[in-house]
């Protein structure tokens, strides 16, 4: 969902993403599911902010999130051109057993960042909070992929 006015400085986008993996019997480590961090591309499905990248292992997953992003401001002849104030939060339900039932334990992950669209490429800088307090702050700069 996106709301833009034309030639006003407010933009809100918020969109809303899901990423569901089963799995069944015995599986090699590298077939597993990797949750946790902060993935800047677009089609990072499986991030989850408070948490390093890839901590969590999982058998089976299902995540639920929402993001929200509002443009700061649009200079387009400057260095930065745009900047974003972004936050996300996740729900994820992970599984580490090889047949059902599966019991799932379930994570949280809430995130806010700052974004910005500079001539070098975007700059992007967010922070995360996970189960019980743990905190990660994410960097990122150029391209995502």
């Amino acid at each position: 969902i996106s709301a833009c006015l034309v030639g006003s400085e407010m933009c809100i986008r918020d969109r809303i993403h899901a990423a569901l993996g089963v799995s069944r019997g015995p599986i090699p480590f590298y077939d597993r599911f990797y949750i946790g961090g902060l993935s800047f591309s677009e089609g990072g499905a499986r991030h989850l902010p408070g948490y390093s990248r890839d901590e969590l292992l999982a058998n089976q997953m299902a995540i639920l999130g929402s993001s929200y992003r509002y443009r700061l401001f649009s200079r387009p002849l400057s260095f930065v051109r745009h900047g974003f104030i972004t936050a996300e939060y996740n729900i994820a339900a992970i599984s580490t057993r090889q047949e059902s039932p599966f019991k799932s334990r379930y994570y949280n992950g809430v995130g806010f960042g700052l974004a910005f669209d500079t001539l070098l490429g975007p700059m992007r800088f967010a922070g995360g909070v996970g189960e019980g307090g743990r905190s990660k702050f994410y960097m990122s700069l150029g391209p995502s992929f």
